[in-house]
């Protein structure tokens, strides 16, 4: 779990380990409704570890250069916020060519363009975030929407 974001203690009894991908529709009821609430009640109190890593489905074309970003963001200790940006705001990333809108969420936050540009769809985070899923989901009874 090196390099993936996380928060609460991590001597918590629980770990949550998270998937999730920044163009679904479910991880976003989930980031906007429900996470706050766990986080609330079990994250902010010390019950909860909670780990997240991106799986961009492949049905989700976009997908892979939002978590190109919230890793970017990460980097400057601000992924939280940024995965919060980008869930909220997907209907401006999510069709067509999402790097431009994904660079002005960034903005918008202060978050460094330096650090948000070169890492986006094309960039080394991007191939981060393509490649390791697989690691953790290729057991069997794992389906996450990806070739196998």
């Amino acid at each position: 779990m090196a390099g993936d974001a996380h928060k609460g203690n991590p001597n918590a009894e629980l770990l949550i380990l998270e998937f999730s991908d920044f163009q679904c529709p479910s991880c976003q009821r989930h980031a906007l409704s429900t996470e706050p609430v766990l986080d609330d009640k079990f994250v902010a109190t010390g019950q909860v570890y909670w780990v997240f890593e991106n799986l961009p489905l492949a049905m989700h074309p976009n997908a892979p250069a939002a978590a190109a970003a919230v890793d970017c963001a990460g980097g400057q200790g601000r992924f939280w916020e940024m995965a919060r940006l980008l869930f909220s705001g997907s209907a401006t990333w999510s069709e067509g060519d999402p790097d431009q809108a994904i660079i002005a969420l960034a903005q918008d936050a202060d978050l460094s363009p330096a650090h948000s540009s070169p890492t986006t769809s094309s960039g080394s985070s991007s191939r981060r975030c393509r490649d390791r899923p697989t690691r953790r989901t290729e057991s069997p009874g794992v389906d996450c929407g990806q070739p196998h």
